[in-house]
Formats: structure tokens, C-alpha cells, sequence
């Protein structure tokens, strides 16, 4: 074949020539074009001189330290926090790529590398494993944060990055107060064997189905959600008699009079009230937030890797199983 045309050169270029085509909706394609664009964006933005090295062997040296002082992760920590951003402006360019294409876009930024020192984990000093999915942070919150960012982007002109940045603060900063201040009380609250009842209702649901499902997954305590609404229906019965007093109650900012006299009535025993400062889709968003917190604090007031709970091997039967229903 090739020796034909090196005899025969005309014949190679003889004819017309067909225009290059390319798929504007090729994600492959896009995720190069999106981060030479974030590239191009990042330097716009003012870096300095040495923030990309001039040396291939420095930066390879600098690899393993994951450091966002040093290149790519100066650059890669430049575009995940633009990322909303220079995506809405990268997809003003090619107006006609899915919504599909977008996510694989952005994966190219959410797959690389990151610090995780700002991201919260469940391990402990005895426990050097990974974290378990159910307990997953980014797993309960991302797609909380989707709804939220619609939420505002439709009735807020606030930042919800901003609001999500504060939350974080107020909730790290007000479980770290509490736990010290309360040590006594949480050493028989959180008493190995203790059971819970868990209030809901009026915004407070996400919050309190995540944290039950956390709390029974990790095998830590049993627990029991109840509808605040539905209590008065006869649910104290069960909670005079067969309850260890021990309440977690999520409420969002307005008290309603149906809530003063409940919280009442559960006065007298042993409570956890964690209270919004919104009231609505922003108390959902925020107890969820919440949540996180509390089930972190306290696999750390217990020193306990709640990461890895002890399942018989009857259970992982079950767990792996695989067959039909």
C-alpha cells in the first residue's frame, strides 16, 4: 500500500478533499476545550510568574504533595471554585450541547484531585479505612444542593455559596460548643445500648430520615422517628412505656403552639433540640446540613469507627445478595 503511493504520489491527493468534521456534543472533545478554557480563564485572572514551573522535573517532584500551592492543583483548585461559573460561560459557547454533555464536562474538574482537608470524615485515630457510602457527606448534601441552587436561582438573589459557607461555620462552630459544654449529659445520652426517638416534621424531614438512617446503619443505637403531628396520636403511649427519654428534636425557627406544648411535654427528660434559624426550604437544607454534623460528633465523642460496622455472615448474605426477589 504505501509503497503504491510513494511510486504514485498524485494519486494520494487526487479527487476532493472532504471538510474536517467535528461532534459539537462529543464530550471527549469539550472536556480538552473546558480546560483549556479554565486555563486560559485562570491566567486572565492574574497568576504569578513561578505558579507554573519551568522545570518538568519540579513538578513531577511536586506530585505526591497534592499541595494547592503548586502546580496543577493551583490550577485545579482555581476552576473548582469557579466552576459554576466558567461552565455556565463555557456552555454559552456551544448552545447546543445536552445537558448529559454538561455533567461529563464537569467531571473532568470533579474527578481530579482534591485537598480533603475541608471535607468531613468519620474516621477516627483507630480507623484508617474509608468511609462507608451511607455515610457519605457529599452523598447526602450534592443532591440537596442542586434543588437548593435552584431554589435560588428562582426566589433568592442571595449566594448560595456564600449560605452554604456560613452554615458549615455556624453548625461546626455550634457542635463544637455543645459537645463541650454538655459532656456529662452526652456520656448517659449516648450510653452504649441507649435508644432514641427522633421528632420530624415542618421542613425537618430530610434531616431526620439521614440521621436515623445513619444511626441504625452503624449499629451504634436503635431509634425511632416520630411525626411531630402524629405523636398526639396516641404515639406517648409507646414513648411512656417502652422509651429511654432520650430525644433528638429538629425544629425549624418559628414555634408553632402545637410545638410549645410538645416540647413541653418532653421537657422533663433528655433532649438534643437543634434549631434552625430558617424556617422553610432553607431550615430543609440547613437541619440537613446539621445532620452530618451531629452523626460526626458523635462517632467522635465515642472514639468509634462507625464507618465500619460488625455484620454476622448470615447478614452479608443478605447484604451481597444478588439473586431474584
Amino acid at each position: 500500500h504505501d509503497l503504491y503511493y510513494y511510486a504514485s504520489p498524485l494519486d494520494m491527493i487526487e479527487g476532493n478533499v472532504s471538510t474536517p468534521k467535528v461532534f459539537l456534543d462529543a464530550s471527549a472533545v469539550l472536556q480538552r476545550q473546558f480546560v483549556a478554557y479554565g486555563f486560559d480563564n485562570w491566567v486572565k485572572s492574574g497568576v504569578a510568574e513561578d505558579a507554573i514551573p519551568k522545570n518538568l522535573g519540579i513538578l513531577l517532584s511536586k506530585l505526591k504533595l497534592k499541595d494547592t500551592n503548586y502546580f496543577p492543583f493551583n490550577f485545579l483548585k482555581y476552576v473548582q471554585d469557579n466552576l459554576n461559573k466558567l461552565l455556565v460561560s463555557f456552555c454559552k459557547l456551544f448552545p447546543e450541547v445536552s445537558e448529559l454533555t454538561k455533567g461529563e464536562i464537569q467531571k473532568v474538574v470533579t474527578k481530579a484531585v482534591v485537598s480533603k482537608n475541608n471535607v468531613i470524615s468519620y474516621r477516627t485515630g483507630t480507623n484508617k479505612g474509608k468511609e462507608r457510602g451511607f455515610l457519605s457527606f457529599e452523598g447526602a448534601l450534592a443532591p440537596a444542593s442542586l434543588f437548593l441552587k435552584l431554589y435560588f436561582e428562582t426566589n433568592l438573589e442571595d449566594d448560595i455559596n456564600i449560605f452554604i459557607k456560613n452554615r458549615i461555620k455556624y453548625w461546626k462552630e455550634f457542635f463544637d460548643k455543645y459537645f463541650k459544654d454538655n459532656k456529662n449529659m452526652l456520656k448517659d445520652f449516648l450510653k452504649e445500648g441507649s435508644s432514641f426517638n427522633i421528632f420530624m416534621g415542618d421542613f425537618t424531614e430530610s434531616a431526620a430520615i439521614d440521621l436515623e438512617s445513619k444511626i441504625i446503619e452503624s449499629g451504634i443505637y436503635n431509634c425511632l422517628v416520630h411525626e411531630k403531628k402524629n405523636f398526639s396520636h396516641g404515639r406517648f403511649v409507646n414513648y411512656e412505656h417502652l422509651s429511654h427519654g432520650k430525644n433528638i428534636y429538629f425544629k425549624q425557627k418559628t414555634t408553632s403552639l402545637y410545638e410549645y406544648e410538645l416540647l413541653n411535654y418532653l421537657s422533663c427528660d433528655k433532649n438534643i433540640i437543634i434549631e434552625s434559624e430558617y424556617d422553610g426550604i432553607l431550615c430543609e437544607y440547613d437541619l440537613l446540613l446539621a445532620s452530618q454534623y451531629l452523626i460526626y460528633y458523635i462517632s467522635s465523642f465515642l472514639n468509634i469507627d462507625i464507618s465500619k460496622p460488625t455484620y454476622k455472615e448470615e447478614a452479608m448474605k443478605i447484604y451481597f445478595y444478588k439473586g431474584e426477589l
